[in-house]
């Protein structure tokens, strides 16, 4: 339940930073008016979506699935017991 309340605040932060200097909370930048381009959004991870920088994003807490919390795939010897596939 932490993990989730953490993720949600990263969340708001990073879109907060992004509206606070300029850009859209999503990427777009419709206008594409003279500033040169935009900065690529941030991947949040968590949020069900594979981004870049990602392996997986299942967007639940559950570490010992195939997709550990941090976006990356779950892999023997990660110090997880991952259910139903090892012991």
């Amino acid at each position: 339940m932490a993990a989730n309340t953490v993720r949600v605040l990263v969340s708001l932060v990073v879109a907060g930073l992004v509206v606070a200097c300029g850009g859209s909370s999503d990427g777009d930048n419709p206008g594409g008016g003279g500033s040169g381009g935009s900065e690529p959004p941030v991947p949040v991870c968590g949020n069900g979506v594979v981004e870049d920088g990602e392996a997986c994003d299942d967007g639940n807490d559950d570490d010992t699935d195939a997709c550990l919390t941090t976006c990356v795939a779950a892999r023997c010897g990660d110090g997880i017991v991952h259910a139903g596939v090892e012991t």
